[in-house]
């Protein structure tokens, strides 16, 4: 069977295969809508609905998916590859072995501490008749956490951790297989701005060594302050580069974004947390017994070496952010309602050299009502995004010849 002609047949014949328009439609909607609720998707319904679609046998699958049967689009390396071959070429395969160790021991009534080690292989593994791909790392993670209760029969304690953690590349970052930019004719270059993608098949995992020291007081019932701090040493930090060449798939150079690893970088940062019943947490306040508060502050400050400043922070790292709201429950009555706020001020990011981001400010502001029937009813309503702010980000590309391109 021709299944491109049969497709092009019907997309030049669209109108027609419409049939009727307007009101003419309304007793075909009826029609559909009475189909589907005989195929109402409840519990049997369901089981039905899977085993027609499903449940029809290989055979019926063979006549048109490759050997193989996998049921997903294939990459078709060349207009003379067949559909098996099309298959074969996005294969891929990560293979994870993991062993690890840890323990606990209670040393005193306000001192416990916490052990352990963790060793993982990775392997990753692809071939098809762009590229070859045989990648293996390993890597150690040990972990040591300390708490200490300022009273044993209380909960209020200092928390310290010593920990090295990693994270692994995505599966396609490692295949060096282009995402070309089709916006642009092969036979000629791309611009700067529009570069294709591929991965890196020597792209290691980052490493991430870090401490942490923490002081959490706690409240009846559910009410804590907190006050943390944090630093972290990254090894590897993968970014995406830009370079401009001859490439394998392209008539003329073209500019590609593929990752990489860096050598260094550092992130260091204060987070505090407020939250509970303003009468458990401020007493000499007159406050009503059912209003509650919750806020939170971060500040973070990091730093990517081989990247100029003053922006060569992490990315998706903001300078600050800051969340409020509260609860109130009307003593005696059913009516509830409170609100967040969430606010993240613009920054910037210098990605590479030449690339640099930048993110404007966010905020957040949701409110809500409930109203209480009883324990197992209540009826809630609510309002986001109150106070919306345009999110429409920037990034610039200064080229070697002075230039300077910006997209958003």
């Amino acid at each position: 069977p021709d299944l491109v002609g049969l497709l092009r047949l019907a997309v030049r014949n669209r109108a027609a295969l419409g049939m009727a328009h307007g009101w003419l439609r309304l007793p075909a909607r009826a029609m559909d809508r009475l189909r589907h609720v005989r195929r109402r998707n409840t519990i049997a319904g369901s089981r039905a609905n899977i085993g027609a679609h499903y449940d029809l046998g290989n055979d019926f699958y063979a006549l048109f998916l490759d050997p193989t049967l996998t049921y997903s689009c294939a990459v078709f390396p060349s207009a003379q590859a067949t559909l098996e071959e099309a298959q074969r070429e996005k294969y891929a395969r990560m293979a994870r072995l993991a062993l690890w160790a840890q323990d606990e021991w209670e040393m005193a009534p306000q001192w416990s501490v916490s052990l352990g080690v963790r060793s993982e292989r990775l392997r990753t593994q692809s071939q098809s008749s762009m590229d070859q791909l045989a990648h293996e790392s390993q890597v150690i993670s040990p972990m040591l956490h300390l708490n200490y209760k300022l009273d044993p029969k209380g909960r209020d304690l200092i928390r310290a951790s010593l920990t090295r953690s990693y994270k692994a590349p995505e599966l396609s970052r490692l295949m060096a297989r282009p995402s070309i930019n089709t916006a642009y004719p092969l036979d000629k270059s791309n611009p700067e701005i529009g570069p294709d993608r591929t991965g890196n098949p020597q792209l290691r995992p980052e490493l991430s060594t870090g401490i942490d020291l923490a002081f959490e007081k706690y409240f009846s019932p559910g009410g804590v302050v907190s006050v943390g701090a944090f630093r972290r040493d990254i090894r590897g930090l993968v970014r995406n580069a830009l370079t401009f060449g001859p490439v394998s798939w392209a008539g003329a150079p073209r500019w590609v974004s593929r990752p990489i690893n860096l050598d260094h970088a550092t992130s260091h940062g204060l987070e505090m947390e407020i939250k509970g019943r303003v009468s458990e947490l401020w007493p000499q306040w007159q406050a009503p017994s059912g209003l509650s508060i919750r806020s939170a502050l971060s500040l973070y400050r990091s730093r990517v070496d081989g990247i100029p400043g003053p922006d060569n922070r992490l990315e998706s790292q903001q300078p600050w952010s800051w969340t409020a709201g509260f609860d109130h429950q009307w003593v005696g009555s059913p009516l509830g309602f409170g609100g967040n706020l969430a606010f993240t001020p613009p920054y910037g990011v210098q990605q590479t050299v030449e690339q640099h981001f930048e993110q404007v400010r966010t905020r957040n502001l949701d409110v809500y009502m409930t109203w209480a029937f009883s324990r197992e009813a209540i009826l809630r309503a609510s309002v986001n995004n109150l106070w919306p702010s345009d999110t429409v980000n920037r990034t610039t590309a200064d080229s070697s010849d002075d230039n300077t391109s910006c997209f958003g």
